[in-house]
C-alpha cells in the first residue's frame, strides 16, 4: 500500500474546532498515552494550507491530546503522525473518513458537539466540572499561601518574645540586683544613687528585706514616695 503518515509539527497544525468542546481530564489522559507509547495509533488527517501550515479536517480531539503532550514535554511531543491529503487522492480519503471514522463514533465516547441537546448537556456539565476543579485548586493554593504565612508570623512572634527581658519583682530585685544593675534600672526615675548604696549596704549587713515596707523602714533617706518611683520603674 502507497498511503503512508508523515510526522508533522505539532505547532503548524490549526484547528477550526475549539479545545473547550472536549472533556480536558479525557485530553489529558490521553496526552500521557502519547507521551509513554512515543507516538499516536490514529493518526490524524490533515489538509496544508500553506507551505508550512495544516488544518485538521479529522481527529480533532487526537489533535488536542497531541497539543497537551507538547505542552507537558515539548521535546517529546513535538511531532505528530498524520495523513496529509493529496489534491488525487483527496475523494478517496475523505471517503474514508465517512465510512472508518465518522460512522463508526461511538456515542458514549464523542468528542464534538453534535448539536443534539445530549451531548450538549454532556459537555456542559465536563466544563463546570473542569472549572471546579480550577477553582478548588486555587482555593487550595491561596489557603496554604496565607496557612503558611500566619505560620511565619506566629514563629517571628514568639521569638520576639523571648528576647524581651523578663519582668522582675521589685522586692526579689532589691534583694539580689548589684549596685550598678540596680543604678542601671532605677536612675531613669530619678532614684539617687546614694539611697542605693545605702540600700545595698543595708541588705548586707542585716540580710534580705521581707517587704517593700521593710526596706522603707531599714532604708534612711528611703520615703514612701521614693518606694513608689521604685516600685513603678520594675513595674515597667
Amino acid at each position: 500500500m502507497k498511503l503512508s503518515t508523515s510526522l508533522v509539527s505539532v505547532k503548524r497544525i490549526n484547528s477550526s474546532v475549539e479545545r473547550s468542546q472536549f472533556n480536558e481530564k479525557e485530553i489529558e489522559k490521553s496526552a500521557q498515552a502519547i507521551l509513554d507509547a512515543e507516538g499516536i495509533i490514529n493518526p490524524i488527517i490533515l489538509e496544508k494550507i500553506s507551505l508550512e501550515s495544516y488544518e485538521v479536517v479529522c481527529g480533532y480531539f487526537e489533535y488536542y491530546a497531541a497539543v497537551r503532550a507538547r505542552e507537558i514535554d515539548p521535546r517529546k511531543g513535538e511531532m505528530i503522525s498524520a495523513f496529509i491529503i493529496e489534491e488525487k487522492k483527496e475523494e478517496a480519503i475523505k471517503t474514508q473518513i465517512k465510512i472508518f471514522r465518522e460512522s463508526n463514533q461511538n456515542s458514549s465516547n464523542k468528542t464534538i458537539v453534535t448539536g443534539g441537546s445530549e451531548q450538549k448537556l454532556s459537555n456542559m456539565e465536563s466544563r463546570l466540572t473542569n472549572i471546579e476543579a480550577r477553582f478548588e485548586r486555587q482555593l487550595t493554593e491561596v489557603q496554604n499561601k496565607y496557612k503558611n504565612e500566619i505560620e511565619t508570623l506566629n514563629k517571628e512572634l514568639t521569638e520576639i518574645k523571648q528576647r524581651l527581658p523578663e519582668p522582675i519583682d521589685c522586692l526579689k530585685a532589691l534583694n539580689t540586683l548589684s549596685l550598678p544593675m540596680l543604678v542601671s534600672h532605677l536612675s531613669r526615675g530619678g532614684i539617687n544613687k546614694s539611697i542605693l548604696e545605702k540600700l545595698i549596704s543595708e541588705r548586707e549587713k542585716n540580710g534580705d528585706f521581707t517587704s517593700c515596707s521593710d526596706v522603707v523602714s531599714r532604708v534612711k533617706g528611703l520615703g514612701d514616695k521614693t518606694m513608689i518611683k521604685i516600685i513603678d520603674q520594675f513595674s515597667d
